[in-house]
């Protein structure tokens, strides 16, 4: 492969070489009126190749059609200026999407069934609020001995923080997806315990259920003033409590800790991606260095910039492309050896934009 990379280069550099002959046999001068369409089909010839060095082609099996695209003008009195797509735009893209894909997944897995179940959840909380209120209303009137246990019963929100958390903890488990930090077997185990989780909770919620029914039902009856039932409701209610309380820890303390993986993969991959682009940019320069022989037919005091789109940085905002302006003298000192690619990366200016 690196055989054929090399046989590859050297015909560009032939290329190139002839097209720098015949550009400088033309002896074109300032005075003479600017042939455009030899710029045009210079800046064609440098593209290709840049693209080609970078390994911007669209092969190794990508199947994205923009990943290879590029897109040239030529700005008189400025110089032209080529807009490059690469993987790098769409891998740092997909670094910011994690928690908006985690969402949408858990939208994609809920939807098929999320219509049927929406009406019937709507009823059940309205149902729960309806109760909650009866309760409480039915409390006023009632023994002091019954409103404690009544107020502590109608305050339980031991569903709403175990339900976040496991909710929490399922985010972060698509996020590790594929990553170091856990392999596919530990995934998917942590991914049962999670079922296991959310089904305690939901039979615990149940017994919330009935015991609040028990209640409002006890209230109505003429034995409220048996004096037995408080002490039953508070020992049944502590024993929910009780049960509840481990699924309480379990939940949190994985959402704990998956949280802080997702957040050491996360950085992982944002550093990895950034010695991905330093290497690209290095590449690059070498590139432009190497082949911008090409573009001799730019009118001095002209400029190559180049664009890469998607790879500026983010203070502005996520659509921000990183431009790199090269003057044309610093590109035909490079090409004499005058200057390195490195130096020549020194003197060119970069912002985002």
């Amino acid at each position: 492969m690196n055989k054929e990379k090399s046989v590859t280069a050297m015909k560009f550099r032939q290329a190139l070489l002839v097209v720098a002959v015949a550009i400088g046999m033309q002896g074109v001068s300032a005075q003479e009126e600017t042939d455009y369409s030899e710029i045009r089909k210079n800046m064609d010839a440098f593209s290709t190749v840049l693209r080609e060095s970078l390994g911007l082609n669209g092969r190794a099996g990508s199947f994205n059609p923009f990943v290879s695209m590029s897109t040239s003008y030529y700005l008189a009195g400025q110089g032209a200026v080529i807009e490059l797509n690469t993987p790098l735009a769409r891998s740092r893209a997909s670094l910011g999407m994690q928690s908006l894909g985690s969402t949408l997944q858990q939208l994609a897995e809920g939807f098929s069934n999320g219509n049927a179940q929406s009406v019937g959840a709507r009823r059940q909380y309205m149902q729960e609020l309806r109760d909650s209120i009866t309760l409480s209303a039915q409390a006023e009137s009632a023994p002091e001995k019954y409103r404690e246990i009544v107020r502590q019963v109608i305050e339980v929100d031991f569903p709403t923080e175990v339900d976040k958390a496991i909710r929490s903890a399922r985010d972060s488990l698509r996020n590790l997806q594929g990553s170091s930090s856990l392999d596919a077997e530990t995934l998917a185990e942590i991914d049962a315990q999670m079922n296991e989780l959310r089904d305690e909770l939901a039979n615990n919620v149940d017994a919330l259920q009935s015991m609040r029914s028990e209640m409002t039902t006890a209230l109505r009856e003429a034995h409220i003033d048996r004096e037995e039932l408080a002490e039953q409701w508070q020992e049944s209610l502590d024993e929910l409590l009780a049960r509840v309380e481990p699924i309480r820890e379990h939940a949190l303390e994985r959402a704990q800790q998956l949280s802080a993986m997702r957040e050491e993969e996360n950085a992982r991959r944002q550093d990895q991606w950034q010695a991905e682009l330093a290497q690209f940019e290095n590449t690059l320069h070498e590139s432009v260095c190497e082949y911008s022989v090409v573009l001799r037919s730019l009118p001095d005091g002209e400029h190559l910039s180049l664009i890469l789109k998607g790879l500026g940085n983010r203070e502005s905002g996520p659509s921000e492309d990183r431009v790199i302006v090269f003057s044309k003298a610093d590109l035909l000192r490079c090409q004499s050896g005058e200057i390195s690619a490195q130096q020549l990366q020194q003197l060119a200016e970069r912002y985002s934009f």
